[in-house]
């Protein structure tokens, strides 16, 4: 497209383009002294939207400033903090993964389909295992959800068998 060395700002466009639009908007204020800043706003808008020679500068000088404020950008940010050890990243996962349990056992699904929280304690016992112990602390027609708090949940979990 052009080097990215290229310059875009009204000099550079002055000695490389056909037409100039920062002259467009000279000979705009010069031909309406008193005209408002609107005024000239949609004047100036319509002629490089209806010309291309006035059309390319304007785009090119928007895209490379844009271009390199993005540059700009993502050469100020501050370094990348070092990466963490291998164990320190382990040691991270496991905290995570024991938190994900602590919070959503009551959505552990049943092998019917059914979230903890939503299934009775006899369907805790057709699904065994651990579930089968939690079946124990509630008639069968009884909701897990609005028996057991989550927190009785992990300490059956923590404590199997008691």
């Amino acid at each position: 497209m052009f080097p990215a060395t290229s310059r875009t700002g009204a000099a550079a466009v002055r000695r490389a383009e056909k037409r100039n639009p920062m002259e467009l908007l000279v000979g705009l204020i010069d031909s309406e002294p008193t005209a408002s800043m609107e005024r000239l706003w949609n004047q100036w808008k319509d002629a490089v939207l209806h010309d291309e020679d006035y059309l390319v500068p304007v785009l090119r000088h928007t895209f490379t400033n844009l271009y390199g404020a993005l540059e700009r950008d993502r050469r100020s940010k501050k370094p990348q903090r070092a990466k963490p050890s291998a164990a320190a990243v382990q040691e991270r996962i496991s905290a995570l993964a024991k938190r994900a349990t602590e919070i959503i056992l009551f959505n552990l699904v049943l092998p019917n389909g059914k979230k903890l929280k939503d299934a009775t304690f006899a369907d805790c016992a057709k699904a065994g295992g651990w579930f089968a112990a939690i079946s124990k602390k509630g008639k069968p027609h009884q909701i897990v959800g609005e028996l057991l708090s989550e927190e009785q949940l992990r300490l059956m979990r923590a404590h199997p068998g008691r």
